[in-house]
This record gives structure tokens, sequence and C-alpha cells, in this order.
């Protein structure tokens, strides 16, 4: 009774596993009319089978050009069939007229998941340069088309948001700002809408544009430092002139930053957003104004040192009478009365105030005489903000 109930259910699952193949295949079906087949090339899945039906008036055949199939003279009303195991191409032809009725059935073999195709490591430094890519993916399966999603940047920006175009191929295009300097993984996913799909990321790198100023001697060096705007200045102490416990900061005169209180080696840094000029000291030796900044964040190019009226690179008493000729249009000089100032304003422009007058002329003699009361250094303004040496 063992062995009969055994026996059975052997039966029972061989029936059930062959009915579950017979109703996963397919039969496509294929007309044999006068001197053609309809449709001659057919597309199958594994296990499927292909039924060839004569609809004609002459006799015909359907026979695999590697005869691994032939169905032998077929006259019209005539069915023939082939169940298609295998993977591959298989061309067929009729034996009465091989030149003119030929066929072919293709079998898919397994899906081939798509490929990816991603650049390698994307290195920005920003502001300045932006992050734009192209992603796109292959597929080996025959008639198989490969869709690519974004699936976001790991970890996630705090203020900007990369945006994927196009599908395959497309184009990541991303503007990150100093605040998001770091590394992240932009992933993507490849899918071929029958199960395959790949995954993978491409590495970006962003750095931002740094400016540094020491604190060395009891200075900041530089004095003044011109950036653009989104970049940053890091103040690095590096001082060993005073004594230690050696302490100093880097303070907005305006209350923009401050740094707090640093030590040797300590190093603080700041974005600057805003186009302006931006004073800054230490408040443990801003007497004698021997620590004092200006950090100068500008759109123009720099084209000369700001007080530099006789374009010499250097502040002397020349500075302070040159300002005083183009005030009072003094003669000497072709054309009046910006030659005095070397065809820049903001050469003269000592205070910052967008205008020159006497006022800029005291200052300059202030600063270079070291009269008490300042800081009477030339403010930064417009294209006139870069550093030369005295």
């Amino acid at each position: 009774m063992y062995k009969f109930s055994q026996v059975v259910l052997t039966a029972l699952v061989i029936l059930l596993i062959a009915g579950f193949i017979s109703a996963q295949a397919t039969v496509v079906n294929v007309s044999i009319v006068n001197f053609s087949f309809s449709p001659d090339t057919v597309t199958v899945d594994p296990g499927d089978t292909v039924r060839w039906t004569h609809n004609g008036t002459f006799l015909h055949t359907t026979t695999s050009n590697t005869l691994i199939w032939d169905s032998g003279p077929m006259s019209n009303g005539n069915v023939f069939q082939w169940q298609f195991n295998s993977a591959g191409s298989f061309p067929y032809h009729c034996d009465f007229h091989p030149l003119s009725m030929n066929g072919t059935v293709i079998v898919n073999g397994p899906n081939v998941a798509p490929n990816l195709v991603i650049p390698g490591t994307q290195n920005v430094t920003v502001p300045g340069q932006n992050v734009s890519f192209q992603v796109s993916a292959t597929d080996a399966n025959p008639g198989d088309t490969a869709n690519i999603s974004f699936l976001g940047l790991n970890p996630t920006p705090v203020s900007t948001t990369p945006s994927y175009t196009g599908n395959n191929p497309g184009t990541l295009d991303w503007s990150p700002i100093c605040a998001e300097a770091g590394s992240y993984y932009a992933k993507f996913l490849a899918d071929d809408g029958n199960g395959g799909t790949d995954t993978d990321s491409v590495l970006v790198n962003v750095a931002c544009l740094t400016h540094y100023v020491k604190m060395i001697d009891l200075k900041f060096v530089p004095e003044v430092e011109t950036i653009g705007p989104g970049e940053q200045v890091c103040w690095v102490h590096e001082d060993t002139l005073c004594q230690l416990p050696c302490y100093h900061t880097s303070t907005s005169d305006s209350g923009v930053w401050d740094s707090d209180t640093m030590v040797t080696n300590d190093t603080f840094c700041f974005i600057f957003d805003s186009v302006g000029a931006f004073p800054y000291h230490c408040t443990t030796h801003v007497v004698s104004d021997t620590m004092i900044g200006t950090i100068v964040v500008a759109t123009t190019p720099c084209l000369a040192k700001p007080g530099d009226a006789n374009a010499s690179d250097t502040y002397t008493l020349a500075d302070a009478i040159a300002i005083v000729n183009y005030v009072f249009t003094k003669p000497g000089c072709l054309p009046l009365p910006t030659c005095w100032l070397n065809g820049l304003l903001c050469r003269g422009d000592w205070n910052g105030s967008g205008t020159v007058t006497l006022g800029d002329a005291i200052r300059a003699v202030n600063f270079i005489f070291n009269k008490p009361g300042g800081p009477w250094n030339a403010i930064p303004i417009g294209e006139c903000c870069l550093v030369a040496a005295d």
C-alpha cells in the first residue's frame, strides 16, 4: 500500500510539473503560403513551440538548414510543429523552393542583466567648477531596453540639489557650494524591465577654494586678502613670537565672524558669500594696529593696490601728493584729473568712500607717519584690491 501511494504521488508531481511547463510554454504560428513563410522570422523563449500550417497551393517543406527538423512534403491543411529548448538562431528553408522560401526561429537565451557604464571619480573645486558627467547602460538581450534612474547622492547635500536629465544615456549636473565640501556617492540603477538590474556609484569629491592667512610675528599675513564670493578663508596660528601661551583671534570688526581664542597650530575657517570689504582684528593684540587685516570679497578683477596712487607698489608721500593733485586738478599730466591716480579712482580712495577727497590724502599721511588714532591703512575697494610687497 505504501509503495502504491508513493508511485501515485510521484506520478501526480510529474503531471503537475508537466502541466506547469505546458502552461508556461507558448505556441507561435507560422503560415506557409505560396513561396513564403509568414512571418519569416519569429522570436520565442526556450520551451516554446513553432507551428507551421500549410495555407498554400503547392507542395512545401519546413526544413532546418542544419537538419534539426524536417517536416517532409506538406500540402494544403497540413500542420508541422517543433519545440525549441535551446537558445540560438535557427534558419530554415523549403526544400522545394530554397532560394525564395527562407525563415528564422530565434530562441531567446536567459535574461542577462544590463550593465551600467559610468565614469571614474569626479573631482571639483568650488566655487568655479560644477559636476557634470554622463551615464549609460548596455544590454546583451536583443530587444531589451535598459532604463536608468538616478537614486541620489549619499550623503545628501545640505543646500543644493543635483539634477539628472535624459535616460540612457543621461547626464548628472550638480553645482555644489563650499559648505558642501566633502565626498559623495552618486548612485544609479539600470533596469531592463525583465528582472535584470545593475546598480553602481560614481565617487564625487568636492573641495572648497580656500585662501590661507597666517597669524605670525603678531601680524596677519597677508594683511589684505582678496577672494571671490563663496570662497573660504582659513586663519592658521603659526606665531612663536608672542609669549606662551600665545592667544590670537580672528574677529570681524562688524561681528560677522569670531574665531574665539586660538592657540598655536589652531585653524579657523569662514566662508564669505557677500561682496564687500571685511576688516578684522585680533582681540588680544589690536593695540597699536599690530594685528589688523581685511578680507575683500570682489566680483571684479583686482587691478591695483588700494591707496597706491602713483602705482609704485609702495606707500610714500608721493601717493598723498598725487591725491592732492587729483583733488585740485593740478596740471602736469593728461588727461586730467584721473591721470594723477593712474586711471583708477580707487587708487586714491584711501577710506573706501567711493570718492577721492583731501580726507584720503590726510589718511595717507597718517598711515605713512604711523600717526595715533588709526587704523589708517588703505581700504580695498572695487578693482583696487591687490596686495603688493612694501
